[in-house]
């Protein structure tokens, strides 16, 4: 009596293991149906071409302002290393606010661009003024928007 009652906790364990399994992989299923698959320290997304070329282009662009922010802040850097040759810094303002106003500009420069009121010339010799001559690879940012939309 006892070895069947042992075999039948057994068995209905290893049933209700072999039915979360089931409702795992219908999950799993699921999931890939929705074009979203869970992993290890991430998800996975399945599209199309066109997907795939939006998030490049997303990630280049975010990639791109990001350098922006980076020589807005080095610039300033070296404003205060040349000892203020270029612009005097206002009385009190601190470093990151004035690496902030840098940024500004560029970003107010490149929705002027963006918008059309602005030359691709006039920007590219704005970037350079305000960032320095690292700015070179900002000047392609203009398409980028184009493209992710377009």
């Amino acid at each position: 009596g006892a070895e069947g009652s042992q075999k039948g906790a057994e068995g209905s364990q290893k049933g209700a293991e072999g039915s979360q399994k089931e409702r795992e992989g219908s999950e799993k299923a699921q999931e890939k149906r929705e074009g979203l698959q869970k992993e290890e320290g991430g998800e996975v997304l399945y599209g199309n071409l066109k997907l795939y070329v939006f998030f490049r282009l997303y990630q280049k662009l975010y990639e791109r302002l990001a350098k922006a922010k980076e020589l807005a802040g080095e610039v300033e850097k070296r404003q205060e290393s040349d000892g203020g040759r270029r612009e005097p810094k206002e009385a009190g303002a601190k470093e990151e606010e004035q690496g902030a106003k840098t940024y500004r500009d560029f970003m107010e420069m490149l929705s002027n661009l963006v918008k059309g009121s602005m030359d691709a010339s006039d920007f590219e010799d704005g970037c350079r003024a305000r960032l320095g001559t690292s700015a070179f690879e900002l000047f392609t940012l203009e398409w980028l928007p184009e493209q992710m939309l377009g």
